[in-house]
């Protein structure tokens, strides 16, 4: 039983200094949510029982244990959900700041008087820096992979857009070359046609001259 008391308060002071470790982990951090912190307060008030059961007259020490068991359990949670909203909260950040970069790269495509119409994609930035600050962290890295997405199609369609409108004008360009040359053709066929009249008169006329 000596044993198991030993055990049993180098367990409590671990966990005392892992409470504290957690405690100062969550005030210094804005990314931790609701869940962590609650997960932590069960664990806190466990380990208090824990402690309070510890300082009775004859601790039951068997007890105690078990106790100590499931706030260690506890405590390591608490931490991996702290590490989790702090790497996704990284994460969400992360995914905005490139969407929104590749937003302005599609924004600034302009081709034949075409732009890329990327308003879409700025809304879907706007909802997912929203969602960060409630730390709707899964939900921002979806509306910043979504706004990625949008402006992406919206330069593909300014591009076909812009491509259209090139094909256009070649096709302008060639009818207006072609009728040049059709009315250039006429012309120059006109011109052979007076010509040619004009020579026959001449013959004509010299035959007339001598009779």
């Amino acid at each position: 039983l000596d044993e198991l008391a030993a055990a049993a308060k180098r367990r409590l002071a671990a966990l005392e200094s892992e409470r504290r470790r957690l405690e100062s982990l969550l005030r210094s951090s804005s990314a931790d949510r609701a869940r962590s912190n609650y997960r932590y307060e069960q664990a806190e008030a466990a380990l208090e029982r824990a402690l309070d059961d510890a300082h009775q007259r004859r601790p039951d020490w068997p007890h105690v244990a078990r106790q100590l068991t499931h706030v260690e359990k506890d405590f390591r949670a608490v931490d991996e959900m702290i590490q989790e909203d702090l790497r996704l909260a990284q994460q969400a950040a992360a995914e905005i700041r490139e969407a929104a970069h590749e937003v302005r790269r599609c924004e600034g495509f302009y081709q034949m008087g075409v732009n890329a119409d990327v308003g879409s994609a700025g809304g879907e930035i706007r909802s997912a820096e929203r969602a960060l600050e409630m730390q709707e962290y899964e939900r921002a890295i979806q509306l910043a992979n979504s706004a990625e997405q949008l402006a992406r199609e919206a330069l593909e369609a300014a591009r076909g857009q812009a491509e259209e409108r090139k094909r256009e004008a070649q096709s302008r360009r060639n009818r207006e070359a072609a009728l040049q040359m059709a009315s250039a053709l006429a012309t120059a066929a006109q011109a052979a046609i007076q010509m040619t009249g004009s020579r026959s008169r001449s013959r004509s006329r010299r035959r007339s001259y001598r009779r």
